[in-house]
């Protein structure tokens, strides 16, 4: 209920009443209001709504006159709320309406059934019918939201319902019949609406046994990718958590000054460019790239060393070119659809040791440009024999140390 429909509700209701309480007792908890009601349902006949039709009955009760017009005049209001969704606000809307126009109960069902369920075609839909015609119109007090209930706690108009049974023959007035499929359509539909209820409940219900499925086999599928390889063990990303092993890998003066060379000796290549650095660690790459005049750099570090790389990157002011992302690089997601360069220091022990090349791979294939750069993108692996006896004794002490136990003869044969 919007502001505006409460203001035009209430201010029906104030213009249909005529209060004359004390202008200065402003401390009353409402029941001025309760007492108007009370007032009309005890001691003023409720005339019907259709009176200017030469329908001449008055009701004791404003329920009671209900179901006058449900009888004799073929109006249900409790089914043009169930059935055709009618609201509070149209129902004084169409009260209004009646009182304007003098229209039948005849008219009022022949616009329902034109409007084909869309309210807003009723004639009575604006909001000019919101102003009462009638001073201290009673129809205008009764509260329809609750007409469910006030009608099937009112009797019926004549009293109890008499039903004859004779030589097996139920036979009952008219009226009662009327009533009594008046009752059946309404719990139909209100049957119909539990059962499409049900239906939405299962739906969802379905869906969700389907998503949980779905997530037990995605689990299944990813403890199963953790144990096949390397970059999805927990323990070798815990392994670069320590800033220790970082601070020894910049210390090597060799490698670290080979990529700042690398990096600042081609600043065109870098100027204005988008990079991803795979496996930043604390991002000295990355910074690196920033310097050489990168546009942006997407620093990609798994472990949690990502956290001290973020405040290395803000103290050293390059955060407005630098985005670090603290996950997989097969899960990241750019605000980019491409870049230009890629760098990484992926090489480990005998070159392939971290097992990173495949995560540098996938970042080629999916965010590269066909004309972008890998950096470093060519390796030579070099391998030589040779020969320490001291080292061959070594090896074959301990090998010897622990096949002992097992009864085992390693020995060399003469």
């Amino acid at each position: 209920m919007s502001v505006e429909e409460m203001k035009q509700c209430v201010a029906s209701r104030l213009d249909s009443m005529e209060m004359h309480a004390d202008s200065d007792d402003n401390d009353d908890d409402g029941e001025d209001w309760d007492e108007i009601d009370e007032d009309f349902a005890m001691n003023e006949p409720i005339p019907c709504l259709f009176q200017s039709k030469n329908c001449t009955n008055s009701l004791g009760s404003l329920e009671k006159a209900i179901l006058h017009l449900k009888h004799h005049h073929n109006l249900d209001f409790l089914e043009l709320k169930l059935v055709h969704k009618m609201d509070c606000y149209l129902f004084i809307k169409l009260i209004n309406y009646i009182r304007k126009h003098n229209v039948s109960p005849e008219d009022i069902l022949q616009c329902i059934t034109s409007s084909k369920g869309d309210n807003t075609k009723l004639p009575w839909s604006s909001d000019e019918f919101m102003k009462p015609q009638i001073p201290n119109d009673p129809w205008l007090m009764y509260d329809y939201d609750d007409i469910e209930e006030s009608v099937e706690d009112c009797p019926p108009l004549n009293g109890v319902h008499h039903v004859n049974v004779e030589h097996g023959r139920i036979t009952m007035s008219q009226e009662h019949y009327a009533s009594l499929l008046s009752q059946v359509k309404v719990l139909t539909q209100k049957l119909e609406e539990k059962n499409a209820e049900i239906d939405m409940r299962n739906e969802d219900i379905a869906q969700m046994r389907h998503l949980m499925q779905d997530m037990l086999n995605k689990k299944e599928e990813d403890e199963e990718g953790e144990n096949k390889t390397r970059r999805h063990d927990k323990y070798y990303f815990n392994s670069y958590e320590d800033a220790h092993i970082h601070a020894e890998m910049i210390k090597d003066t060799v490698r670290t000054e080979s990529y700042k060379s690398a990096i600042l000796n081609n600043k065109s290549l870098f100027n204005n460019k988008h990079v991803i650095d795979v496996g930043a660690g604390t991002g000295i790459l990355s910074i690196f790239a920033a310097q050489a005049g990168a546009a942006k750099v997407f620093a990609i570090e798994k472990s949690d060393i990502a956290y001290e790389t973020i405040d290395i990157i803000r103290k050293n002011k390059y955060d407005s070119q630098i985005e670090v992302y603290h996950k997989l690089l097969e899960d990241v997601e750019l605000p980019v659809e491409s870049v230009d360069i890629i760098i990484s220091e992926w090489m480990g022990y005998f070159l392939l040791f971290e097992t990173m090349i495949d995560s540098v791979i996938d970042a080629r294939n999916r965010f590269l440009k066909p004309d972008g750069v890998v950096c470093p993108n060519r390796f030579t692996l070099s391998l030589c024999g040779a020969y320490a006896e001291g080292m061959r004794q070594l090896c074959f002490s301990t090998l010897f140390m622990h096949t002992a136990h097992h009864s085992l003869n390693v020995s060399r044969g003469h």
